[in-house]
């Protein structure tokens, strides 16, 4: 019976990881690649003409055609906001892996993202709408949401068998064990006859 709670057991343990809220704050993660690359807590930041290189604790650039992607290592997340420390100038605009896009004109504050194509994506970009002039640009707190990772499971008709075969094992020594008692009793039953 022991064995058959531990094979229902089995068959319900959850296989996915939780998702989990991240909040990129661009203060304990690592900048390299000359400045043009950053991580933090599993995600890559990379940016074609490189970030401020004076570290301002937000992700910071100067707003000429500088594309910055915000990438996961593994797994899929959904963007849900993040916040323009100083107005863009010109304005921003946002894709996702998805196909996803979204612009913003001269702003400043929290902007939101939602809908199917900034769900389960894998990375989305942030450019700058093209100008002559170098603004410094400032975002803070991407807030993303990672998804659940599958994790492989085993077979059903593995764990069928194995419970198959833990039942035979148990049923095996059971019968191994009635067959000594009963060969013992059987022994001691001819000698007191006798």
């Amino acid at each position: 019976m022991k064995y058959l709670i531990y094979i229902i057991t089995l068959l319900f343990i959850s296989v996915k990881s939780f998702a989990t809220p991240i909040v990129l704050d661009f203060s304990s993660g690592t900048y390299t690649q000359n400045n043009k690359g950053y991580a933090e807590d599993g995600f890559d930041v990379t940016a074609d003409y490189g970030f401020h290189n004076i570290r301002l604790d937000t992700l910071a650039w100067y707003e000429t055609s500088n594309t910055i992607e915000i990438s996961k290592n593994i797994g899929l997340f959904n963007l849900e906001n993040l916040t323009v420390i100083n107005t863009a100038f010109l304005g921003l605009e946002f894709e996702s892996s998805k196909g996803g896009k979204f612009s913003v004109g001269s702003v400043k504050g929290t902007i939101n993202f939602s809908g199917h194509e900034w769900n389960g994506i894998n990375s989305f970009t942030i450019k700058t709408i093209l100008n002559r002039s170098d603004i410094l640009n400032q975002i803070d707190n991407i807030y993303l949401t990672t998804l659940p990772v599958e994790v492989s499971e085993p077979s059903t008709p593995f764990i069928f068998s194995l419970f198959l075969l833990l039942i035979l094992l148990k049923h095996n020594k059971s019968f191994q064990h009635r067959h000594f008692v009963t060969g013992q009793f059987s022994k001691c039953a001819v000698l007191f006859r006798s």
